[in-house]
């Protein structure tokens, strides 16, 4: 018995100190974000293109998305970075819908998901993709 106690101990403090050794996420900055991004998202089981541009405008990053099956060609949509390494990416009343992209960029891949609602009711959620193909764009706001 005293010697499991002591395996269950060592086993605890060596876990312990392992953990503390865990390196945290490299910050997301302008620079790994800026760019366009290129890739595709399902919509109602099909896949379906899409494509982000995002710019750097007075220090902030805002997306521009071009979403083809929807009519949305360089829209600009409002753009939070959270502390969490994520990007939200939002645009109400388009015909009366609300999108919300939230993305977490790993190197020059990311994925996420988009919420899309009617009013206040929920039409589903789903899957995107996305890869970086350059990485330097315009900064002009337009």
């Amino acid at each position: 018995m005293k010697s499991l106690t002591i395996f269950l101990l060592t086993s605890f403090i060596a876990a312990s100190a392992s953990a503390q050794f865990c390196t945290p996420p490299t910050p997301l900055t302008q620079k790994n974000v800026v760019g366009m991004w290129r890739g595709n998202y399902t919509l109602n089981g099909e896949i379906q293109p899409l494509q982000i541009q995002f710019r750097e405008i007075d220090r902030q990053i805002t997306a521009y998305l071009d979403l083809p099956d929807q009519g949305l060609q360089n829209a600009r949509f409002d753009t939070k970075v959270c502390a969490s390494q994520e990007i939200h990416m939002s645009k109400s009343n388009v015909g009366q819908v609300s999108l919300e992209f939230v993305g977490s960029p790993k190197g020059n891949v990311m994925s996420g998901r988009l919420s899309i609602k009617k009013g206040s009711a929920d039409m589903g959620s789903e899957v995107f993709t996305l890869r970086k193909t350059e990485t330097s764009v315009s900064s002009t706001d337009k």
